[in-house]
């Protein structure tokens, strides 16, 4: 007889609430390490293969760009870090609405999020702090 193994994804489960509801209600997908949300609503995961997936309404799709984090600005620019670690991180990419990932900078990071504006402010692992001023 085969040996039977749990299937279960690493990471974490995704829980939401419905406007009006006092009840949450467990997502369908799993395995998510890094969460960011749109200002329509609509999640972005990373999971524990490091793969991008975003619901639009009730579906999910997967991109073909993997990531290490990721942040969303309130202009619906989003960043994402990808590529292998080297140096002081990881290498900095952005899209906007369905456009390709494009690379953003040559600055590396372990770390990003967007402000309000739609810039991103990026740590590495050096301990240092930057803010994109455009």
């Amino acid at each position: 007889m085969g040996d039977k193994k749990s299937r279960r994804a690493k990471g974490n489960y995704l829980y939401y609430q419905n406007e009006g509801s006092t009840s949450w209600r467990r997502e369908s997908r799993s395995g998510g390490l890094k969460l960011a949300v749109d200002n329509a609503g609509n999640p972005f995961q990373i999971d524990s293969n490091g793969l991008i997936s975003k619901k639009n309404g009730r579906r999910w799709t997967s991109d073909s760009q993997n990531a290490n984090d990721i942040s969303i600005g309130a202009d619906g620019s989003v960043y994402a870090l990808v590529g292998e670690l080297s140096g002081e991180g990881y290498d900095l990419y952005y899209r906007e609405g369905s456009r390709s990932w494009e690379s953003f900078s040559s600055r590396k990071a372990t770390s990003v999020t967007v402000n309000v504006d739609g810039n991103p402010w990026i740590t590495n692992n050096k301990n240092e702090i930057w803010k994109w001023t455009g």
